[in-house]
């Protein structure tokens, strides 16, 4: 079971393009979301045990209003891997494309952070997904590789738009 859910997940990030481009972009998107919520989910329970109350942590005052729904879900994703997409131009070509992804994960982990500490943990994942899904696109096109980036990340805003329009 394990290996049959790594090698959906390897191949969903590593694979060459095929013909199932838009199939990909869903599963990205899932996993971006997913694997982020639980790794939020878990900073979260750690700084409870901790005795941290949670009410006390400084968290950006977002809503599920259209203006920030359209931010979150339109612009972000365009603008964030456009300024992505020229990080990655810089890092070294030798490097694998998961090392590439690796520091982008980690670098755009940092920058979510300064606007909240445990808004660090799901972007650092979701970061390292788009990468992946823009450098196995990109030699096919910079417009491909530009949508297998941004599309999961505006599913992945999507969900936490409709998580926080649902918590109310």
């Amino acid at each position: 079971m394990a290996s049959a859910v790594f090698r959906v997940f390897r191949d969903a990030l590593l694979a060459p393009p095929g013909r199932r481009f838009w199939r990909r972009c869903l599963l990205n998107g899932l996993l971006a979301s997913s694997i982020g919520f639980a790794l939020a989910s878990a900073a979260l329970g750690v700084v409870a045990l901790a005795g941290v109350p949670l009410d006390s942590l400084q968290v950006p005052d977002i809503e599920a209003s259209f203006g920030d729904s359209f931010g979150a879900v339109v612009l972000a994703p365009v603008l964030e891997t456009l300024l992505l997409a020229g990080m990655l131009a810089v890092l070294p070509s030798r490097w694998s494309i998961v090392s590439r992804a690796a520091v982008a994960g980690v670098a755009w982990g940092v920058l979510h952070g300064l606007q909240a500490p445990l808004w660090f943990f799901a972007p650092t994942f979701a970061f390292f997904v788009y990468p992946c899904g823009y450098l196995a696109w990109r030699p096919v096109s910079f417009t491909r590789g530009f949508a297998a980036a941004a599309v999961p990340h505006a599913l992945n805003n999507l969900v936490a738009i409709l998580l926080l329009a649902i918590e109310g």
